[in-house]
């Protein structure tokens, strides 16, 4: 009986050998410790900056446009575009309005010769008259 009892101690004694061995190797020097606080601080925001971002996601917020918002500038885009003319539908409209001043034009001119035509031919009349008068007074 003494055998087993020394096996069962020197198995406990192992045993707790053991334990001690692997809390000692998942142990942290004092150094890594240290060294990670020192990591940990290091990534942590300090409160000013905190409240600079906060600062930023207001600014970004506030710059932001509403659902509501964004659907009228939507509305304003469809109507300025069912409006707008393609640059070939402009181009047609031009060559029009260009052919219809053109015989506007030839039409002023016609005109304006025919009242020059006019003249010419009252002046011719008054002439012929101012003669004839001029003869009637020189017999006279």
């Amino acid at each position: 009986m003494k055998k087993t009892v020394k096996n069962t101690k020197k198995g406990a004694i192992e045993s707790i050998l053991d334990t001690l061995n692997s809390i000692k190797s998942a142990m942290v020097t004092k150094k890594e410790h240290h060294s990670s606080l020192e990591s940990i601080k290091s990534a942590m925001v300090t409160k000013k900056e905190h409240e600079g971002v906060l600062e930023t996601v207001a600014s970004i917020k506030s710059a932001m446009v509403t659902k509501k918002e964004h659907e009228a500038v939507l509305e304003t885009v469809e109507f300025i575009k069912d409006r707008m003319v393609t640059k070939s539908e402009l181009a047609e409209v031009r060559t029009e309005l260009k052919k219809d001043i053109e015989d506007t034009r030839l039409e002023l001119r016609s005109k304006i010769d025919g009242v020059h035509r006019r003249i010419d031919e009252d002046l011719d009349k008054r002439k012929t008259l101012e003669n004839r008068m001029s003869r009637i007074e020189a017999r006279a």
